[in-house]
């Protein structure tokens, strides 16, 4: 409590603190919801061992947050800066949104919102200078570097669970074409683009009684990428019968009828200002996003589960194995 109370004070929050109580389960940060006096508010401790590169994420937010935008919560300062140092953790303070919710398990209407709510910030970061950005993880989306890093990790071997994953591994590389269709793509110049870079059902807030759009959120992530980077990751993350840790599979499924939907409804909302090239490629992020997060969670597997939360020893291991049948349903399915 003590350390809240100086994080807050620093944020310019007077008066006396009546809750904090932690808020959320994300893979990543931890969120805590705040009264004070009649404020509620969200405070995070930014994970800074992900994170490493403060001035980026501050540059990131200044940079969006100048839009002034109702698609954003409230964000306060701290000595001029959206992010605060605090015994050696990293702090940011919003304005908490009652009454809403992010899906988790979005119905079809849930989805379409969330993909509304992701045009319209592709669409509102259009007017923004896309070089004023850099990458808060370096390499964050890039396959090349993904596959580089599963392919050391498993020469190594040093958590000596290889044994267990050899048929993981091998769909892993029968799926390597992707990064030759990725390439084909690049070489056609597509524009670079703000992004948000993370962009699931849960990071966006919904109305808690119309189910309308509130907010998006989860912003650590914003910066430079790809049209279909954002496309793709709502492809993967809502188009799926189930989530991400659901372990049997054989239950897994596509829920095709939702694709065309989320195509039309997401680029409805950026009102022309693709190319035609990007276009084209907006089916393709489902493939490169649904790969690049299957080698994720397979590499923290294999590396001992560094990365991701997980909740139960083998759960990095069951989010890779879903991923990799979505990706094989998604190619069959969808016939991308």
């Amino acid at each position: 409590m003590q350390e809240t109370e100086s994080v807050l004070r620093a944020y310019g929050i007077k008066g006396a603190i009546d809750e904090v109580a932690l808020f959320g389960y994300g893979h990543i940060n931890d969120s805590f919801k705040v009264r004070v006096d009649d404020q509620v508010l969200l405070l995070q401790k930014v994970n800074a061992s992900i994170f490493k590169l403060k001035d980026v994420l501050e540059n990131n937010f200044s940079q969006l947050l100048r839009l002034n935008s109702n698609l954003f919560p409230k964000y306060w300062k701290a000595n001029g800066n959206f992010h605060l140092e605090h015994n050696s953790a990293l702090w940011r303070l919003s304005s908490f949104i009652e009454n809403s919710y992010s899906p988790v398990h979005p119905s079809f209407d849930e989805t379409l919102e969330a993909v509304r709510g992701y045009g319209k910030f592709m669409f509102l970061n259009s007017q923004l200078d896309v070089f004023e950005f850099n990458e808060t993880i370096p390499n964050f989306h890039s396959l090349e570097n993904r596959l580089d890093a599963f392919e050391q990790v498993v020469r190594l071997d040093l958590n000596e669970r290889l044994t267990l994953v050899t048929q993981e591994v091998d769909t892993v590389r029968s799926f390597q074409w992707i990064e030759e269709q990725f390439k084909r793509y690049k070489a056609l110049n597509l524009p670079v683009r703000v992004c948000h870079n993370d962009t699931k059902s849960t990071n966006v807030l919904l109305d808690s009684k119309m189910k309308k759009l509130l907010k998006v959120v989860d912003l650590d992530t914003v910066g430079p990428g790809y049209a279909f980077f954002d496309f793709g990751d709502m492809m993967r993350s809502m188009l799926a019968s189930h989530p991400e840790n659901e372990p049997d599979i054989d239950n897994l499924s596509i829920l095709e009828d939702r694709y065309e939907h989320m195509l039309e409804e997401y680029t409805s909302g950026l009102q022309g200002i693709l190319t035609e090239d990007e276009m084209k490629s907006l089916g393709f992020g489902g493939l490169y996003m649904t790969y690049l997060m299957a080698i994720r969670f397979l590499t923290d597997y294999l590396k001992g589960d560094i990365y991701y939360r997980i909740a139960y020893p083998e759960e990095n291991l069951v989010r890779a194995r879903n991923q990799l049948k979505l990706l094989e349903l998604m190619k069959g399915v969808l016939h991308l």
